[in-house]
């Protein structure tokens, strides 16, 4: 059987190889993750927290101004009655489709159940 294993070297030397593991490797990693990981991985965290909370604020007033509206004013909403039975209807329909038919795993139902 080979032992195979995997060898690092700098362009400039070649002929000098080390193993990840070696005394070489340490600051190499560790000037990758400061320089590199690390900045870049700020803005994007970043930017995903405006887009979370983004959603959370539209969610939340979607949810809430028609409450308002309905508590204030005295507008009838029943004519939405039918189309939001078949909306909830279509969700169960396609929860159970989802659960039986298409196999989801528990871990994806509970992610998509989340909204994550």
């Amino acid at each position: 059987m080979d032992n195979k294993r995997t060898g690092f070297f700098y362009e400039k030397e070649p002929s000098i190889i080390f193993e990840e593991d070696s005394d070489k490797m340490h600051p190499i990693r560790k000037n990758f993750k400061e320089k590199i990981l690390l900045n870049d991985k700020y803005p994007y965290i970043q930017q995903w927290k405006n887009v979370v909370y983004q959603a959370l604020i539209a969610t939340t007033s979607s949810v809430f101004m028609p409450l308002f509206v309905v508590y204030i004013t005295n507008i009838d909403f029943e004519f939405l009655g039918l189309f939001l039975l078949i909306s909830l209807s279509a969700l169960l329909i396609l929860i159970f489709l989802n659960a039986f038919i298409f196999k989801s795993t528990v871990k994806n139902y509970t992610y998509h159940t989340l909204g994550l």
